[in-house]
């Protein structure tokens, strides 16, 4: 039975609670914003913002992938940035990934839900996301991204 296999994925501890998070010359915090709990990312000028769930148990096979972006509308409408989530597919006692999956979404709106389906390679047993805000040239002109509702809907090995 699929379901979401990410814990924390809506931010609802009103914290980072099972993600690492690299802020490098940005920042990032879980803050209540419209409503419910969201991670907010500031980008700096020169390196990407991450966010990272580690591990987490999920079969090969199908699954879905999606989440939330939203910012305030830009100063300049050309304004963009790229949110690169990458998946990586871990087989048993494996010290490197047997797969790795390059997702990227270009975020230059002021909400987004994005959404990616695809399949697992055989013999995963364990999946890692992480999520890399690149800043635009302006950063300054983008103002903060909230990410909410990441989902990785999938079975767990079995």
């Amino acid at each position: 039975m699929s379901r979401n296999l990410i814990s924390n994925g809506n931010f609802e501890t009103g914290n980072f609670a099972h993600w690492s998070v690299t802020e490098n010359d940005g920042s990032a915090k879980v803050v209540m914003y419209k409503g419910s709990y969201k991670a907010e990312i500031r980008l700096g000028k020169h390196e990407a913002v991450m966010l990272d769930t580690g591990r987490f148990l999920a079969g090969p096979g199908a699954f879905h992938f999606s989440l939330q972006a939203s910012m305030p509308k830009p100063q300049d409408e050309k304004e963009q940035t790229l949110i690169y989530c990458t998946l990586f597919g871990w087989g048993p006692s494996q010290a490197t990934p047997i797969y790795i999956l390059p997702v990227p979404f270009w975020l230059s709106q002021p909400e987004k839900h994005f959404e990616y389906q695809h399949s697992m390679k055989p013999g995963v047993n364990e999946v890692q996301l992480i999520i890399g805000l690149l800043p635009p040239p302006a950063p300054h002109a983008v103002g903060p991204i909230y990410i909410d509702n990441v989902k990785y809907n999938g079975d767990l090995p079995s």
